[in-house]
């Protein structure tokens, strides 16, 4: 069983790099067409599938940067909001950032922009609260600083689902902590420090320390106390991005894009330990669906495993569900 999970992780690591490599052709390409993004649908046609590329053509630091924002969203959406993280992503971009990365109110320039682009902030005379008076003029005044520079699209509050959402899941909160992290990742250049992390090897205990520092993300400000506009929090929040949801990003997010980077340009004793530390990286943090495969299969703790974890979800979503189960090896031992 344990063998077959590896192929399945294996599988699952390599289907994530496919997805990422081909975003990075298709913002190389729209760059190259200047078309501006997010595009509701585009035919590439035969030109953008015939295309050959070249390490050179991926050297270019701001679309590796503009992939992990875009990924990290996209994993702070969870399943309700994921597309309409990704799309703000790909409209407030890492070129229209970049304009603004010297100053030193950056964060706040970032959180203004955001908030104002996502188009969750209510339009009302009057708040209940002179807290969220205060901070909506806050995100007001700095978004009328740069907005004559902005010319992409501004989303509609309908385009968010707040339904069914815990407080600390609420688009808010993701927002706010998401806004948080990619102001540091550009400040402090994380994604270069990240490429010479790999120069050593790395043991699982190091990784565990130094990358969920860079990527864990402790509450404060109006956020940590308030899960919608006017609305309080019966408990303080302690995190934005906690420990669970930061092994998250590191395994679908950091480590595919890691690799991804080392395999372009050749260098395969980095990529290696990418992969190494992806097969033994121990997670904090489970899910109803991955225990349910765990307890089926009678494999206690078997998800802690990264690799194994991984490998749950590809088995549920791509054998158990759509009832392959005479494909998959763990089935043909069952009913045959």
């Amino acid at each position: 069983k344990l063998d077959y999970l590896f192929e399945l992780g294996v599988e699952r690591f390599n289907k994530k790099s496919k997805r990422l490599l081909d975003r990075l052709k298709e913002m190389i390409y729209l760059k190259e067409m200047k078309i501006r993004e997010p595009i509701l649908k585009y035919d590439f046609g035969e030109d953008f599938f015939n295309k050959k590329y070249t390490p050179t053509d991926f050297s270019d630091i701001i679309i590796w940067e503009q992939l992990i924002y875009e990924m990290i969203f996209e994993a702070l959406g969870y399943a309700r909001n994921k597309e309409i993280m990704l799309k703000l992503a790909k409209a407030v971009n890492i070129n229209f950032l970049n304009k603004f990365r010297p100053e030193e109110n950056f964060e706040s320039i970032l959180e203004s922009a955001l908030f104002n682009v996502s188009g969750i902030i209510p339009q009302k005379a009057k708040y209940y609260e002179e807290a969220t008076t205060e901070y909506i003029r806050q995100l007001t005044e700095a978004w009328n600083t740069i907005r004559n520079m902005y010319d992409g699209v501004v989303f509609k509050k309908e385009d968010w689902n707040f339904f069914k959402s815990r407080p600390q899941n609420f688009p808010t909160i993701r927002l706010r902590g998401g806004g948080l992290l990619i102001s540091h990742f550009l400040t402090n250049d994380v994604f270069k420090t990240l490429t010479n992390y790999f120069n050593e090897d790395r043991s699982v205990k190091d990784a565990n320390i130094i990358l969920r520092n860079y990527l864990i993300i402790e509450s404060n400000g109006y956020w940590a106390n308030h899960y919608n506009f006017d609305k309080i929090t019966q408990e303080k929040l302690n995190y934005f991005i906690g420990l669970s949801r930061a092994d998250e990003i590191i395994v679908n997010v950091l480590f595919p894009i890691l690799n991804l980077y080392f395999d372009i340009f050749e260098k395969k004793e980095q990529s290696r330990k990418v992969k190494q530390l992806y097969i033994h990286y121990t997670q904090h943090g489970s899910n109803m669906m991955v225990e349910q495969v765990e307890a089926t299969l009678g494999l206690a703790n078997a998800s802690r495993r990264s690799i194994n974890h991984q490998a749950m979800i590809e088995l549920f979503r791509n054998y158990c569900v759509k009832e392959r189960c005479l494909e998959c090896k763990i089935g043909e031992k069952v009913f045959n």
